[in-house]
């Protein structure tokens, strides 16, 4: 399982964009089993599907964004787009939202945090994944 963590990025939900301020994501892929009477005894496995697994967090300021935090809900698809910490590079694509928490607002901020899986293929500073 390959991992990266950044510190900045944003969430697209619908016409709303959401700062993140700390971000992880893991990558992790399965082997299928393609084993057949000409291989020798051996187990042979070709690569399978691939996932990204996302978690971050963030605030949204409704004095600096002139609107009220966007309705986020489980099952929905969100765009995200990240700066991975050491080195520059960047991570992006489009995530199921599996979790998502809203603070309650304290002088028109809401801090949030955010669950998803890769839907489709993830980008990393400009390649496929894939």
């Amino acid at each position: 399982m390959t991992q990266y963590a950044g510190t900045a990025g944003d969430l697209i939900a619908g016409a709303e964009s959401l700062e993140v301020t700390e971000w992880s994501a893991s990558f992790s892929g399965e082997a299928l089993e393609v084993t057949d009477k000409g291989s020798g005894g051996w187990q042979e496995v070709i690569p399978g599907l691939r996932k990204v697994d996302l978690s971050a967090s963030g605030v949204f300021d409704s004095a600096i964004n002139n609107s009220d935090p966007p309705e986020v809900r489980v099952g929905q698809t969100l765009t995200f787009t990240g700066e991975i910490s050491d080195g520059g590079d960047s991570m992006s694509g489009s995530f199921l939202v599996t979790g998502w928490e809203y603070s309650s607002p304290v002088d028109g901020s809401v801090e949030y945090s955010f669950e998803g899986t890769s839907n489709g293929q993830v980008y990393m500073a400009g390649e496929s994944t894939s």
